[in-house]
């Protein structure tokens, strides 16, 4: 069954499970992002996002049922905050 994905609505929560995409591990959906909502985070456009993504700059996740692109939000946090800290002087 490697490869293949399981959904379960327990509590009101959205899980999936694929040993071949998360190790065995089970994930939340709702800690990650649509392209939309990485977008509005990031303060870029839709399209930077998928241009990103594509490139390997931010790491892009799908969706098990419909492969859409989805971003985690702990990491898209991250990156923001790496982008505040202040520039290092050579």
């Amino acid at each position: 069954m490697s490869g293949r994905f399981t959904i379960m609505l327990t509590f009101g929560k959205l899980w999936t499970h694929s040993a071949l995409t998360t190790g065995s591990v089970m994930t939340k959906l709702d800690s990650f992002l649509t392209v939309a909502e990485a977008a509005e985070l990031l303060g870029v456009s839709s399209n930077t996002v998928r241009n990103w993504g594509k490139a390997g700059k931010i790491t892009e996740y799908r969706h098990p049922i419909n492969n859409y692109r989805l971003f985690k939000s702990e990491e898209l946090e991250e990156l923001l905050e790496e982008v505040d800290q202040p520039a290092r002087k050579k």
